[in-house]
């Protein structure tokens, strides 16, 4: 679902990363975060959680997004993971700006299919989460037009 932005390349032969809808979601080194995790903690690709179902990820602060994904998800029957990236989330940029990478702000979100391309972005919270999150998941797993 287009976001309102526009493509950053038209050129098919330069990779330039971007989290708009319909692009390859970009690559960022995670490290998780959990009591005792520390350096030694193994690195894994944002790539990594796009394998099997439906992501969700969010800023680290507000449960908002991933409560309603989940709720939708269920509502809809759709497999789905929401996690929250940056300090005190499930995982920290290792190095580089996650928020930054995907262009949203610390209360958006982005949903990547599981084929791992951005099926939609919000760059800040919306006023009524739970009927946005169940259009978007909607429309990208084809049960709405």
């Amino acid at each position: 679902m287009p976001d309102g932005t526009q493509p950053l390349n038209t050129d098919s032969q330069a990779y330039v990363p971007s989290a708009a809808p319909g692009a390859r979601a970009p690559h960022i080194w995670l490290r998780q975060q959990h009591p005792g995790a520390g350096p030694a903690t193994p690195l894994l690709s944002t790539l990594d959680l796009f394998e099997h179902q439906f992501t969700l990820l969010t800023g680290p602060r507000d449960e908002t997004w991933r409560s309603a994904g989940r709720r939708a998800a269920r509502n809809l029957g759709l497999p789905l993971c929401a996690y929250a990236i940056g300090p005190g989330g499930d995982f920290a940029p290792d190095a580089g700006d996650w928020a930054q990478l995907y262009d949203v702000d610390a209360a958006g979100a982005v949903l990547v299919r599981p084929d791992g391309h951005i099926a939609w972005r919000s760059r800040s919270q919306a006023d009524d989460a739970v009927a946005v999150m169940g259009h978007a998941l909607a429309v990208a797993s084809g049960r709405q037009a």
